[in-house]
């Protein structure tokens, strides 16, 4: 049974593929960030305004990556090679039968891909894009995304891929404004838990594809989970759950243990504007 990693977990601030990485704190403008102006709510900003934003510029990335033509071409290629591997099999029809039950979505966000090119998940990374363009095409909706360890060339590969790219490291703590689609594989519970709260009052725009969120009751006693991860808590009360099969054996481990979630809330989980602020989750498990 997948886990997410003590280091997601404990630092919340983070992305990934099957590992985990650090998210380096930022200033927020795009998605829309929602922060507590006394520790208090923040002031939702029109979600739709981030997708135009564009990270980095140069030929170096923050992590001081040089821009290397041959590598964005190289791993750009093999994605596509992944995608169209993946055209024709049980995968991308499961895919499509799950997307169809989604309608009026307006957009497409992903938290954690990871880096197409450096480090040990590359392989994981390249795979879950394949995915992802996959559900680019189907919706035939833009999509914006997001992960701190994203270099110069992985963002110059998703641009090329049609994927815009954000610098925003906004927690998971994003308030949409009309029905978005989260493409989460492997994220840590706590930004699943981060994006309810933001989002409480309109569960209705949230369709999240990723972890299992079920699998929390079997690794911790219902006190627990209640404590630590309150909102998807609550949520599961209220949400549809669906199931998502893999049979691709490239993929089983990344995209097992995943599940599509929808939400309706109902009137034992409303909460005021005070309770928002007071129950505002922590950016660490401490």
């Amino acid at each position: 049974m997948y886990q997410p990693s003590h280091a997601y977990e404990k630092i919340l601030d983070v992305s990934c593929t099957l590992n985990c990485c650090l998210f380096p704190a930022m200033e927020e403008d795009g998605f829309v960030l929602v922060k507590n102006r006394r520790r208090g709510l923040r002031k939702p900003v029109n979600s739709n305004q981030s997708l135009q934003k564009e990270p980095l510029r140069g030929n170096k990335s923050a992590k001081g990556v040089e821009k290397d033509e041959t590598e964005i071409c190289r791993v750009r290629v093999k994605v596509l090679q992944y995608k169209e591997e993946l055209a024709g099999s049980q995968l991308l029809t499961e895919l499509r039968n799950q997307l169809a039950q989604h309608a009026g979505l307006s957009q497409l966000v992903s938290y954690g891909l990871g880096s197409l090119t450096a480090g040990h998940c590359t392989m994981s990374s390249r795979y879950q894009l394949a995915v992802l363009l996959h559900m680019v095409s189907i919706v035939s909706l833009p999509c914006i995304a997001f992960d701190p360890v994203f270099n110069i060339n992985d963002i110059n590969i998703m641009k090329q891929l049609g994927i815009s790219v954000t610098e925003n490291n906004d927690r998971g703590k994003c308030e949409t404004k009309s029905k978005t689609l989260f493409f989460m594989p492997r994220c840590p519970f706590m930004l699943f838990n981060n994006l309810l709260w933001a989002n409480w009052k309109c569960l209705k725009n949230v369709v999240f594809f990723g972890n299992d969120l079920t699998l929390l009751t079997q690794q911790m006693t219902d006190k627990e989970f209640e404590v630590k991860y309150n909102f998807i808590y609550w949520a599961l009360k209220c949400c549809k759950r669906s199931p998502f099969a893999v049979s691709n054996t490239c993929l089983e481990n990344v995209l097992n243990n995943s599940a599509f979630f929808s939400f309706e809330l109902q009137r034992n989980c409303i909460l005021d504007s005070e309770d928002l602020v007071r129950l505002e989750p922590l950016d660490t498990d401490e």
